[in-house]
């Protein structure tokens, strides 16, 4: 679309509760939480967040049953800054300890929240009565029980396994040069990078 003047980047990893188990359902949720709660360059989600709304920028994640996604739309002269920026979340993100008990809390809430949704609770117990056991049943948000369970290590042990090049599909839509994003891309995720 050369006529835009819109930039959109968006980062899959196929990982979601389909490919958790029932001790670690939940997990991809938690990291999609803790990827904006600051990295040694944007030391506070609030630095992530500032920058973004600096840039005019649209910044979110979200996880489902088969991937976890983080995405930005800016102008696109900020392209190569949001870019980075997707970079810096994904491979440098703290994972501080107070973070992850504060993003535990905030998921805690976020899944009385659902079950307070009639017709999305109802789905859920749908999924979990069909495929009884089965992962495709399990809660995108996981179990307060098994969430607060989650350690430092556990959680970076799995970003290392599953947040990888081989498990990466990037999507590049707007009024990009093709040769500037492939560009782009081989430097920030290129080089064999986890894997």
């Amino acid at each position: 679309m050369e006529t835009t003047r819109i930039a959109n980047i968006r980062i899959y990893f196929t990982i979601g509760s389909r490919y958790e188990n029932s001790g670690n359902n939940g997990i991809t949720h938690l990291i999609e939480h803790m990827l904006f709660k600051g990295t040694k360059k944007r030391p506070r989600g609030v630095d992530i967040s500032r920058e973004a709304e600096y840039m005019g920028a649209a910044l979110n994640a979200s996880t489902s049953q088969e991937y976890c996604c983080l995405y930005v739309s800016s102008l696109d002269e900020y392209f190569e800054n949001c870019f980075e920026l997707l970079s810096d979340l994904i491979h440098n993100s703290q994972f501080r300890e107070k973070d992850i008990d504060t993003e535990r809390a905030s998921i805690a809430e976020e899944l009385k929240m659902y079950r307070d949704i009639p017709e999305r609770h109802a789905g859920q117990m749908y999924n979990e009565l069909l495929y009884d056991g089965n992962p495709l049943g399990f809660p995108v948000g996981g179990k307060e029980k098994i969430i607060s369970k989650f350690s430092r290590s556990g959680l970076k042990k799995f970003l290392k396994k599953h947040f990888t090049a081989k498990n990466m599909i990037i999507t590049i839509s707007g009024g990009i040069d093709s040769g500037r994003a492939k560009s782009l891309t081989d430097g920030y995720f290129g080089g064999g990078w986890r894997g």
